[in-house]
């Protein structure tokens, strides 16, 4: 049986009448890996330290991104983090989150 993947440590900030406005500060380690998954909005995600493997759907092969880094996800783009190294940052953003 493999074990889950270990999550990072995720703070979440949410702005808005409806908590549209979403920001998460991610703190990071090599052991760390989002889950695979799909969003309903647009994402954008900043590697302020640190470098990460993003493996997304509209893409074949994953791409490595090393700070400083801006990537935009399209809403409905499967995805998945894989953290490279230890003290790795990030600001996710998501500016017109539905819930």
């Amino acid at each position: 049986m493999s074990e889950s993947p270990h999550v990072p440590d995720i703070t979440r900030l949410f702005i808005g009448a409806g908590n549209e406005f979403e920001v998460e500060v991610v703190l990071a380690g090599s052991e760390d890996m989002s889950p695979k998954e799909p969003h309903d909005y647009l994402e954008y995600i900043v590697v302020v330290t640190g470098a990460i493997i993003l493996e997304r759907s509209d893409e074949e092969t994953p791409q490595k991104h090393v700070a400083p880094a801006l990537i935009e996800l399209p809403p409905g783009t499967v995805h998945q983090l894989d953290i490279l190294e230890d003290d790795t940052k990030l600001v996710i953003i998501h500016p017109d989150r539905t819930v």
